[in-house]
Formats: structure tokens, sequence, C-alpha cells
């Protein structure tokens, strides 16, 4: 089993960068997003394409509730 990181902001931007960047030295990915679904999953397929797995978490970490659901 391959280690796993957590990006939060993982759908966009820098974020979907540094996932890109630690499955390909072989991470499996936690994916965090809160309003970009369609990018998280686009993201996400790519992250497959590299051969690792990732998991897609939608959550609002600005509030407390947020935090405890995800």
């Amino acid at each position: 089993m391959n280690a796993i990181a957590l990006v939060t902001g993982g759908a966009r931007r820098l974020g979907k960068a540094f996932a890109l960047c630690l499955a390909r030295i072989g991470f499996d990915i936690l994916l965090h997003y809160h309003q970009s679904e369609a990018q998280a999953l686009e993201t996400a397929q790519e992250i497959r394409q590299l051969g690792v797995r990732t998991y897609e978490v939608k959550a609002d970490l600005r509030n407390i509730h947020g935090v405890e659901t995800f």
C-alpha cells in the first residue's frame, strides 16, 4: 500500500500541481475540494492515469462543521 497524501484545494491551481507531483512520485492522493467538483473529478482522473489511487472529499474547511465532517 502506498503512503497517502492529503492535498487541500487539490482540484485547481497550486493544489492540483501538488497533487499531481505527489502522485508522480507514488503517493495515493486524498483530494479535498469545496466547490470545484467538476475540476476535482478531472484532476482525480489525471491522478489515476498515473497509476495511483485517489479519493475525492468535498468539505468546507472554513467552519468547524465542515472540518468535523471532513
